[in-house]
């Protein structure tokens, strides 16, 4: 039987999200008891301490591969699409480039995640946000003139 791929990567992260952990799930759980932190995960991917000290608590799962806002040089009052947002790392240090007149909007497959990055989001309005969580059928190619920057952390 051919297993659907999208259903188990969806339902994983969504495991995450409920923990607000990383992919080892708690600290505590087994053969990850020695699993490192998310700021460690995230400081050997590219995030600086003070970006992390910048975000809302809780949004860094230590999920990343990379740190994108740090290589797109955004300007105040620009548009971001951050494909895969999880629990908004990205959106957030992002938001704090483009400011109040800029748009963040930040799309995950899973509703878990949008719902732990809405809950991070809501006292630490930065900038317009948009964070949602589309099926297959309503992801929109955006066009340069709707986006200043897009990226994914994977």
């Amino acid at each position: 039987m051919k297993r659907d791929i999208q259903k188990e990567v969806k339902k994983r992260y969504g495991q995450i999200a409920k923990s607000s952990g990383s992919c080892c799930g708690p600290a505590n759980a087994g053969c990850c008891a020695t699993a490192p932190s998310a700021e460690k995960l995230s400081t050997e991917v590219g995030y600086t301490m003070a970006e992390l000290a910048s975000i809302p608590e809780g949004a860094n799962l230590g999920l990343g591969c990379g740190n994108p806002v740090a290589l797109a040089s955004l300007q105040a009052g620009e548009t971001v699409l951050d494909l895969g947002s999880g629990g908004g790392i990205d959106c957030f240090l992002a938001a704090r480039q483009v400011g109040p007149k800029g748009r963040v909007i930040g799309v995950d497959m899973t509703d878990e995640m949008i719902r732990l990055a809405r809950e991070r989001a809501c006292p630490w309005k930065k900038a317009q946000s948009t964070l949602s969580s589309p099926t297959a059928s309503s992801i929109f190619p955006p066009t340069r003139k709707r986006c200043s920057a897009r990226f994914s952390g994977c």
